[in-house]
């Protein structure tokens, strides 16, 4: 739990300095449940490149098998942090420790794993486009 406040949080307050809207909730929410995606997605793929034996990879049939794991993860991740206006708590809890060590090195972990969530999936998708298309 401590891990999804700090994305989001490390999210909210990237959405918060590069737009000048009041309310980047949406945004923030919004990626840190692709973020999540992606990772379970990432986790998938490589599962199915160790331990199956086919050389041809899922083919969604349509949109909708996409958006739904999306939508799944968005609901958890407005559930746990954003009803009712409890990020605000949290997050300004976070604000007031924001000079420790221990912060600074969980922000550091969000920030790597979201880099590496991005690099992984982008490698996956390479492989298995080639596995798709070559095998």
């Amino acid at each position: 739990m401590d891990f999804l406040v700090m994305l989001n949080y490390v999210v909210y307050k990237y959405y918060c300095r590069k737009e000048k809207d009041d309310n980047p909730i949406v945004s923030a929410s919004l990626l840190s449940s692709l973020y999540l995606f992606l990772f379970f997605f990432d986790f998938f793929i490589l599962t199915r490149i160790f331990f199956y034996e086919e050389t041809k990879f899922i083919q969604f049939p349509n949109k909708i098998s996409e958006i739904i794991p999306c939508a799944f993860f968005y609901l958890i991740n407005y559930l746990l942090i954003y009803k009712g206006g409890n990020y605000k708590e949290k997050f300004h809890e976070i604000d007031q420790i924001s000079d420790t060590e221990d912060f600074k090195r969980k922000k550091r972990n969000v920030k790597i794993f979201i880099w590496c969530d991005v690099i992984i999936t982008l490698i996956l998708l390479i492989i298995v486009d080639y596995m798709n298309n070559h095998c």
